[in-house]
């Protein structure tokens, strides 16, 4: 990129004015370091981490030793109210939508690799397997929901833009969902999701044709069965599926905050309060016996 955009990852607090800033910078400003994180691809083979070879993003810490950024670019100083109605409206603008379609096309791949290798192992009509995949289901159908109801109640914003309707339920649910899918994957496919082959392997004279025989299970090839395990692998086990899942979970704020602000600016609150208030408090008129 050419400019970094730097800004509170969460609104701030009256008392937070030292950190109520928001401003961008020259990616090649003086005295602003760049410090990446060692890249899990470098080194990645595309048969055993296919997901990892292909997808892995590079993190990277922005260090400011004094740097200038000119008041042009400065766009909140020190106010955390306007720094917090700036958080919201990036979010607002495409940030929760655009991370709940990513998370649904993960939890579709997480149904397909656990229904595909539960066929391949003849454990499709296990009951407790059909329960398992059950629930990934569900929490699929539920985002697609929400992302359906964003859609559909889509507003023209003052500023012009149009902007899907979120809320930080949705990311709620889409982070339980995310948890959940890991934990549920590992409970169907248990130690299958430990490789001792990869299809890396099947062109080795010495190895291959011992792989070939033995790890094909119900697959329509060795080579299929090896590929969908390590991608099933690369999901829940290797240092890529552990900082995605990380991020799945913080990357929109510790969920405990993003509970407090659902509570403090829901107004179902309000609503639901005002109508069972006027249930308790009404006259109730038995209706009369018929004569």
């Amino acid at each position: 990129s050419d400019e970094a955009l730097v800004h509170p990852n969460r609104p701030r607090e009256a008392d937070e004015e030292d950190y109520a800033l928001c401003f961008a910078v020259p990616m090649n400003a003086p005295g602003l370091t760049i410090l990446c994180r060692d890249l899990y691809a470098e080194h990645a083979d595309q048969e055993r981490l296919p997901l990892t070879a292909r997808f892995d993003e590079v993190d990277a810490t922005l260090i400011f030793d004094d740097v200038l950024v000119p008041w042009d670019r400065v766009f909140v100083y020190r106010n955390p109210a306007l720094a917090s109605q700036f958080h919201r409206s990036l979010t607002r603008l495409d940030g929760g939508f655009t991370t709940a379609v990513r998370l649904l096309a993960k939890l579709e791949a997480f149904v397909g690799v656990a229904d595909l290798l539960s066929q391949w192992a003849g454990r499709e009509r296990d009951r407790a397997v059909q329960v398992q995949i059950g629930q990934l289901i569900a929490d699929v159908e539920v985002l697609r929901a929400c992302l359906h109801t964003a859609e559909a109640e889509a507003q023209v914003l003052p500023n012009g833009f149009m902007a899907h309707r979120m809320s930080s339920a949705y990311r709620l649910h889409g982070i339980e969902a995310s948890d959940r899918a890991e934990r549920l994957l590992e409970d169907i496919l248990t130690s299958s999701l430990v490789l001792t082959g990869g299809a890396s392997d099947l062109a080795s004279p010495e190895i291959g044709p011992l792989v070939e025989r033995y790890f094909r299970n119900n697959a329509p090839s060795t080579r299929d069965h090896l590929r969908l395990l390590a991608v099933a692998a690369d999901m829940v086990q290797s240092a890529f599926a552990a900082r995605t899942q990380l991020y799945e979970r913080l990357q929109s704020g510790e969920p405990a905050n993003m509970r407090a602000r659902l509570y403090a600016g829901a107004p179902v609150r309000a609503a639901a309060a005002a109508r069972l208030l006027r249930f308790i408090r009404e006259e109730w008129i038995p209706p009369e016996s018929p004569a």
